[in-house]
């Protein structure tokens, strides 16, 4: 699917993070917060903000808001230094894209973030992560990935890559 057929296939009224209608509204929308806030949900649309595949969305927000509640002591110790843009850019976490759930994404430099546990050692897990990654570069952002150990152990490399690539 095209990113423009998802916004034909939104339903106006239900429009959310991520999701967007296809005809330009002339109300405010107010999300609870992050980018887009305070923009109409044209302005979002606009601004490429509306990533998400509509008929997947309900539920791939629910399993979001899951994982943003239980997330991994490595995506933990990540989003300490990540949120309240603290490296200069604002980042999300848990962000609907196509059919996926980024771990973290940083929207104005089009950026994804992934925190890889040990079972992406698995070699049908590292196909299915190429799959995601390719589909996610599809839509024009860039994706790192680091491993849980690296972000509890090297914390300060993982910020510099990082920056490097939001700049």
């Amino acid at each position: 699917w095209e990113q423009s057929d998802w916004g034909a296939q939104a339903t106006e009224g239900k429009a959310g993070r991520g999701l967007c209608p296809k005809e330009p509204a002339t109300k405010k929308h107010s999300p609870k917060g992050g980018a887009g806030r305070g923009l109409t949900m044209f302005d979002r649309h606009k601004a490429n903000y509306c990533y998400a595949d509509p008929g997947l969305y309900p539920i791939l927000k629910e399993h979001a808001k899951r994982m943003r509640n239980m997330p991994t002591e490595a995506e933990s110790k990540l989003w300490m230094f990540l949120k309240q843009s603290k490296l200069g850019k604002p980042f999300r976490r848990q962000y609907i894209i196509a059919a996926n759930i980024a771990d973290f994404v940083c929207l104005p430099a089009r950026l994804v973030v992934e925190v890889d546990g040990g079972y992406h050692d698995d070699i049908q897990q590292q196909y299915h992560d190429q799959l995601r990654t390719d589909e996610i570069e599809k839509l024009g952002f860039r994706v790192i990935r680091f491993a849980n150990k690296e972000v509890m152990t090297n914390i300060d490399n993982v910020l510099e890559t990082i920056k490097n690539n939001i700049l």
